[in-house]
């Protein structure tokens, strides 16, 4: 019945070829290799069958691996492939699991299958997703580099490698990625804060300053943004004397700090944190009387140590 169907509607052969090979599996009896020929043909005719019919294919393939067969990376290959498809379903997490001893593994395995086929995207970028999810950045960066040399306008690819980038300390070619991240997607708050976490760890506080307020623009008061600009000025007070300059640094933080809980619940707490933690480090009522600063008073924060700052802040 379902040949003749093969025959007489072309248009749906993926549907006839996967019910031909599931009575095949089920009614029939036929040996696995058939099976298994049957199953791979459906999904040659059309990749877009149901996850059901490919679990079955995934599930034959464990069944019949041997060292003589490629049914293993042939099963890493496809329930990869339902993962990506169908990523909040925990089965196929599972049953990768279950085909490797550990992550580096499974990232070796598909490394392979890429070197195979160089010029495969797809495979690339699962090496790529895999070697990041295990912490081979390195690895991740051969693969991700390939990628955007490919496809140069793609969000994603750009956003994991100046990732990759960061974690390996390689902060220029960070920088070079996020700011063509910053050219594709412009009006994504999160990469202009990505920027300003790498200038902060170059040690240029005041471009990381720049950059977190673009973020803040753009989301429109965004708490972490301003959070971030906070740790900036705890950062700077921390590498400097502890004097009454470095005091009004620390209460510029907490000012900071408690604008950014004011903007957004989400990070109250984090924020709260940091307050609680400086509570020691900022200006007493006895430093501002024997200055004779009077509540309301502006105090500008300058001097070589805090150059870039250009704040002040008020005596309570």
């Amino acid at each position: 019945f379902y040949s003749l169907a093969l025959q007489h509607f072309p248009e749906a052969k993926g549907y006839f070829q996967v019910r031909k090979a599931f009575v095949s599996e089920i009614w029939l009896g036929a040996k696995d290799e058939i099976i298994i020929k049957e199953y791979e043909d459906a999904f040659t005719f059309d990749p877009s069958l149901t996850s059901y019919y490919y679990n079955r294919l995934g599930q034959l393939y464990k069944k019949n691996m041997a060292e003589g067969n490629d049914y293993r990376t042939k099963a890493i290959d496809l329930f990869s492939m339902l993962g990506e498809r169908e990523p909040h379903t925990p089965q196929w997490p599972i049953e990768l699991e279950s085909l490797v001893e550990n992550i580096d593994e499974l990232v070796d395995l598909t490394k392979k299958t890429w070197d195979l086929d160089q010029d495969n995207l797809s495979k690339a970028w699962k090496y790529a997703a895999l070697a990041i999810k295990a912490s081979r950045y390195e690895e991740a960066i051969v693969a991700l580099e390939f990628l955007v040399a490919k496809e140069s306008e793609s969000v994603n690819y750009w956003n994991q490698l100046a990732s990759a980038y960061q974690k390996t300390d390689k902060l220029d070619k960070a920088e070079s990625s996020l700011k063509k991240l910053i050219s594709l997607d412009p009006e994504n708050k999160v990469h202009y804060l990505n920027l300003g976490i790498l200038y902060k760890d170059k040690g240029q506080l005041s471009a990381a300053r720049t950059q977190y307020q673009k973020a803040n623009d753009i989301g429109k008061g965004w708490g972490q943004a301003i959070f971030n600009e906070g740790l900036l000025y705890e950062q700077a007070a921390r590498a400097c004397a502890f004097d009454f300059e470095t005091k009004c640094v620390y209460q510029l933080a907490v000012d900071t700090y408690r604008k950014a809980k004011n903007t957004d619940s989400s990070i109250s707490q984090q924020a709260q944190d940091r307050i609680n933690a400086l509570s020691n480090s900022v200006p007493t009522k006895e430093d501002y009387f024997f200055r004779k600063l009077k509540s309301g008073t502006v105090i500008p924060i300058n001097g070589s140590c805090f150059g870039w700052i250009q704040r002040s802040i008020t005596v309570p």
